[in-house]
């Protein structure tokens, strides 16, 4: 259970190779850290995410999960809740997929979307069930500043991330009378392997300070965290921005 000081003693990464994932489970670290689980598809490659955080927990577990295969989630998640409590549970998994291929191909649409928003969301209130049902923890979840508002350049990945940005605003109000408390987090561009060799955008930032940003905001009881803090006026402006000129920003 996480102590009087916020230190959390478990944590389930969904996405355990993801690097803003693992760079939140760094910022939660402390003496009281006892077990880790890092979720995702290739045990190998978990194992070595695993050893970068050898010196942050005691034990760290590597667990086989397909966000796509959603007939197996649950008995996954009985399996890890029943080796004990989970303290916080960070959601961490999407594809960005790629938008001018993308729009020409139905069926990559539907990946995207299915991987970002629906089998993401039931994962996430899975979660939810099982954080409810043991009376306490903190599901963070990850949107992205571009489910604020559709754009040319990326409305795919927008669209799917808006599905999952809404559905857990509704998590947000069930942890009121369900005593979780649900982080959601919009983080601008970030530099990691997903988005190498890709033109950076103003505000762009590493891992490791969006990391920093929702252990803060965790700590003061936040529910929706924007990183980095400006990236809050650009998705207020970018709110009632008028079509024509949102039109003519860059791709």
């Amino acid at each position: 259970m996480i102590d009087s000081l916020g230190n959390a003693q478990s944590i389930l990464l969904a996405g355990g190779t993801s690097e803003i994932g693992l760079a939140l489970v760094q910022e939660l670290s402390s003496p009281r850290l006892d077990r880790v689980v890092l979720a995702g598809r290739s045990i190998e490659d978990l194992d070595k995410a695993g050893a970068t955080l050898s010196r942050s927990a005691a034990r760290i577990e590597s667990v086989a999960l397909d966000i796509e295969q959603t007939t197996h989630h649950d008995a996954l998640l009985d399996g890890i809740f029943a080796a004990g409590d989970v303290d916080v549970a960070i959601m961490a998994i999407g594809v960005l997929g790629e938008q001018s291929k993308d729009e020409q191909d139905p069926d990559a649409v539907e990946h995207v979307l299915k991987v970002n928003f629906t089998d993401s969301a039931t994962l996430c209130l899975r979660l939810f069930q099982r954080l409810a049902a043991q009376g306490h923890g903190t599901l963070v979840v990850f949107s992205s500043v571009a489910a604020v508002r559709a754009r040319r350049a990326n409305f795919i990945y927008g669209a799917s991330k808006a599905g999952l940005d809404a559905f857990t605003q509704g998590l947000i109000e069930m942890g009121r009378e369900n005593g979780v408390n649900v982080v959601l987090v919009r983080p601008g561009f970030v530099r990691t392997k997903m988005t190498e060799g890709m033109p950076e955008a103003p505000f762009t930032v590493d891992a490791s300070d969006v990391a920093h940003d929702v252990a803060n905001a965790m700590r003061k009881g936040r529910t929706i965290v924007y990183s980095p803090a400006p990236v809050a006026a650009v998705a207020a402006t970018l709110k009632v921005l008028p079509r024509p000129v949102l039109r003519k920003m860059p791709r």
